[in-house]
């Protein structure tokens, strides 16, 4: 617990220097804001009241940005609602002008074909708003009844295949389309990859501070990466071996754990800040890469679990870094001063900053 109160304290004083700036961009958002909240809710320690400031404005960011998401969704619902009533009300128009056509015994072969497709049209046209409606019924039914929503996706396109009922229906299909249930982590589930070598095989890491590999043809017993003091954030497989997975935490740890041996994982200290993401090099095993909210990038040598490059320069936390597949001399880094650096580690004081490129077109 001291070391998240230090790096909301560090995260507060960084907002402090840049002038404590209301910009969303600026605030906490996502899982920090949810590991700030919990510590200041729960009264884990004292926070500055810059640090309680911070919270309390990102958390009317977000509740701002919740309302504004839903106001736009209520919004656009009701132009789509406006809309079918003005087609129906066209088809309605439509199906009495072909009604007056026919009984006016304007039946010449030109007045009964101008009929029958005006006829015609105000059918289709019903029919489509019949379905649109139908598919927005069932994109409202989605998260709240999934089978109700797969229901009334089906209808819709059974009525008029328009673009919105097809779309419901996937959007239904995938939702109800569950081959496997993997249920045993105590809290969110932050990541989630398969075994490269085996698609039976999946890594999910979670909240309540595990890992697990779940075998998909017996979901029941997972192999439970336990050690990590806090929430588990990142994962990987070994590309070449994977009998052995890489975990990173918000403990400022990372881990690499043999599968036959879980009891001993090799373990990787971070001098500050919590890891963001870790990556095995894809050529050589024996290295990986940490990212962290302190600003840098480290190659391990997981022999020793001894630092072989630390890669600074990043202003603020570095979200994700991956070496290069063909060049494991290479590695891409992201990070939150919206800039993005290719650096070579034998040459790690000049790295590529892709925000810097300028592209020439010639008109």
């Amino acid at each position: 617990m001291l070391r998240r109160k230090r790096q909301i304290d560090l995260l507060a004083r960084q907002w402090v220097e840049n002038g404590k700036s209301h910009r969303y961009g600026d605030l906490l958002g996502g899982i920090r804001l949810n590991l700030a909240e919990d510590f200041f809710v729960k009264n884990l320690g004292e926070l500055s009241s810059d640090a309680i400031e911070l919270i309390q404005l990102s958390q009317e960011a977000r509740d701002r940005q919740i309302q504004e998401k839903e106001e736009r969704d209520r919004r656009e619902l009701q132009l789509l609602q406006d809309r079918i009533e003005t087609e129906r009300k066209a088809n309605r128009k439509l199906r009495q002008r072909a009604i007056i056509a026919s009984s006016l015994g304007i039946l010449t072969g030109i007045a009964l074909i101008v009929a029958i497709y005006m006829w015609l049209m105000a059918n289709y046209r019903e029919k489509t708003a019949k379905s649109v409606q139908l598919a927005i019924a069932s994109e409202a039914s989605l998260n709240v009844d999934s089978t109700r929503s797969l229901l009334l996706a089906i209808q819709a396109n059974l009525i008029q295949d328009t673009p919105q009922a097809k779309l419901a229906l996937w959007n239904a299909f995938q939702e109800n389309h569950e081959r496997f249930n993997l249920v045993g982590h105590e809290g969110s589930i932050l990541y989630a990859e398969f075994d490269p070598k085996d698609g039976n095989r999946v890594l999910t890491v979670s909240s309540d501070g595990t890992a697990r590999i779940w075998e998909l043809n017996n979901s029941e017993n997972p192999l439970v990466l336990k050690g990590h003091k806090d929430i588990v954030v990142h994962g990987r497989f070994d590309p070449k071996n994977s009998n052995r997975v890489l975990t990173v935490s918000y403990d400022g740890t990372a881990r690499v754990w043999d599968t036959n041996n879980i009891d001993n994982p090799i373990l990787i200290v971070e001098d500050e800040g919590f890891v963001n993401y870790g990556s095995f090099d894809p050529n050589n095993s024996n290295r990986i890469l940490t990212a962290s909210t302190d600003g840098n990038t480290r190659i391990w040598d997981i022999n020793n679990s001894s630092v072989l490059v630390t890669l600074k320069g990043h202003e603020g936390d570095v979200w994700m870094a991956t070496f290069d597949p063909n060049n494991s001399n290479r590695v891409l880094t992201i990070g939150s001063d919206s800039t993005a650096r290719v650096w070579n580690l034998k040459n790690p004081s000049n790295p590529l900053d892709l925000s810097k490129i300028e592209i020439k077109v010639k008109l």
